[in-house]
């Protein structure tokens, strides 16, 4: 009896360690994966927080380039709205005439021929430019096709000067009134029509440039120094661009229509007077 419980205990004993030693087995193979594990987890962390930065830089790259592709190609800050001239425009720094004393600019004086022509080349020429299909097919604005035959797959643009001579009215026959003294009312409305307009540039460009103040001995006060410098676009290259698309022959009453054979024609109008209630025709 004895050497059978003696059996007995020592083959449980047996199974006992033999389940321990299953146990410390098992244990023992997942401490050896839990390594492996935990190194594998970490270096997927690590690799995505090295490939995160570079993810978001690749996607604020494409909004930029995007960004950028849908923008004009303008060198002007402040040119939001394409304009076809945008990629001649150039700036320089440049100082002001005091436009008084001795310090005028070749544009001042009382009229002369020289004046006037000098006033003529800065605008006459390209006051009425065009630009191909493509161009005006991006204006933020739809333009009319140019009325000259051959021209028709061009569009026009103005651009408009007027009022220096509406001060010599006798040399420019530009007056306001009319021979017996009552005002021309037309001539009135052109010449309010452009001084606004005139405003209104000067607004929206809003030269920020500084004007400084300096004593004055002559005048025993301080006064404002108007020949100071300012930032300007480059008008001879704006000039130069205008003058190469210069239309030439250009006649008002004269309106390109397309017709049935997808062609396009020119159709002549005659001036028609509504009064003043038209307002003399400007739009």
């Amino acid at each position: 009896m004895h050497s059978l419980e003696q059996e007995r205990i020592t083959e449980e004993a047996g199974l006992i360690a033999k389940s321990q030693t299953f146990a410390d087995d098992e244990r023992a193979t997942k401490d050896q994966r839990a390594p492996y594990g935990r190194s594998f987890g970490h270096r997927i962390r690590s690799l995505i927080w090295l490939v995160l930065p570079w993810a978001i830089s690749a996607v604020l790259l494409v909004v930029l380039i995007w960004d950028l592709t849908i923008r004009t190609t303008s060198k002007d800050p402040m040119q939001r709205l394409y304009s076809p001239v945008e990629r001649e425009i150039e700036f320089e720094t440049r100082r002001f005439y005091r436009s008084r004393g001795d310090d005028k600019s070749p544009y001042q004086g009382w009229p002369s021929d020289e004046i006037d022509q000098l006033w003529k080349n800065s605008y006459v020429r390209g006051l009425n430019t065009y630009v191909t299909a493509e161009e005006a097919s991006l204006l933020p604005e739809k333009t009319l096709r140019v009325p000259v035959p051959g021209r028709e797959n061009e569009f026009m643009v103005v651009l408009d000067d007027v009022i220096r001579q509406s001060w010599y009215p006798k040399r420019y026959g530009r007056g306001m009134y009319h021979p017996n003294g009552t005002l021309d009312y037309c001539q009135w409305l052109h010449y309010d029509h452009c001084l606004d307009q005139i405003r209104q540039a000067l607004m929206c460009a809003a030269d920020t440039s500084v004007v400084f103040f300096e004593w004055s001995k002559q005048s025993n006060a301080s006064r404002p120094r108007v020949d100071n410098l300012h930032t300007c676009r480059s008008f001879d290259k704006i000039k130069d661009w205008a003058f190469d698309r210069d239309i030439g022959e250009y006649h008002s009453h004269r309106h390109v229509v397309p017709s049935e054979d997808g062609q396009f024609t020119i159709q002549r109008t005659t001036h028609s007077d509504h009064g003043d209630a038209s307002e003399c025709f400007a739009t």
